[in-house]
């Protein structure tokens, strides 16, 4: 019998990854949500505090979804809080997913903060595809960069590139993740651009997009 994914259901924190001192991926088990596509998202309730929406991340063990949290709110907080174990309620997964066409070759990724979560599951599926990717990771320092190991695995049977930006400068290059997506389109060519984190980054990824007539999401 097919899922409501209006309901929610209990699931229990298999494992737990520090990503960086305020960031962290909870996996549990879920066969709903390992089959979602990428850019969708759950909605995650912690008892006794409240439900927050939260984008899926990639999950290596079958029947397995993951969630990365932010430390900063008190709902993200709670939820960072929780360990090996504890219960959580899920629904979904809801939203429209990243479209990938048929014909696309090269693509660009520009992902800041949390918002790499569903760029690791489209990574994921460019990876199957066998479609060249470069990602741009942007961060405000070295002890703020994640995901740079874990997407030169995922993409691991495809070219790629990964590129890290930091506004200190003190890791990879100096800037931001707009400044760094700048540059490299002095240099090279993409079908498309795909992008998610902060509102700000994304509307400026989207108004260089459009100056180069590359089709965005």
């Amino acid at each position: 019998m097919p899922t409501n994914i209006n309901i929610i259901r209990s699931v229990f924190i298999e494992r737990v990854k520090y990503e960086t001192r305020s960031v962290k991926t909870i996996l549990f088990k879920d066969r709903v949500a390992s089959k979602a596509k990428p850019g969708q998202f759950l909605m995650v309730w912690i008892p006794g505090v409240e439900e927050l929406p939260m984008s899926l991340m990639v999950a290596d063990d079958e029947d397995c979804a993951a969630i990365t949290i932010r430390r900063q709110g008190v709902g993200s907080t709670a939820l960072f809080g929780k360990q090996i174990g504890e219960m959580l309620g899920i629904r979904g997964p809801y939203g429209n997913n990243f479209k990938i066409a048929p014909d696309a070759r090269t693509v660009l990724l520009v992902g800041g903060g949390t918002g790499l979560v569903p760029l690791m599951r489209l990574a994921a599926k460019l990876n199957e595809m066998r479609i060249c990717c470069t990602l741009i990771i942007g961060a405000s320092s070295k002890r703020e960069v994640f995901f740079e190991n874990t997407a030169d695995a995922i993409l691991s049977h495809t070219k790629h590139k990964i590129i890290v930006s930091t506004e200190n400068g003190n890791y990879g290059i100096r800037g931001n993740a707009t400044e760094a997506m700048t540059q490299i389109l002095k240099e090279e060519t993409f079908d498309s651009v795909y992008t998610c984190g902060p509102e700000l980054m994304m509307k400026k990824v989207l108004d260089i997009a459009s100056a180069y007539s590359i089709p965005i999401q």
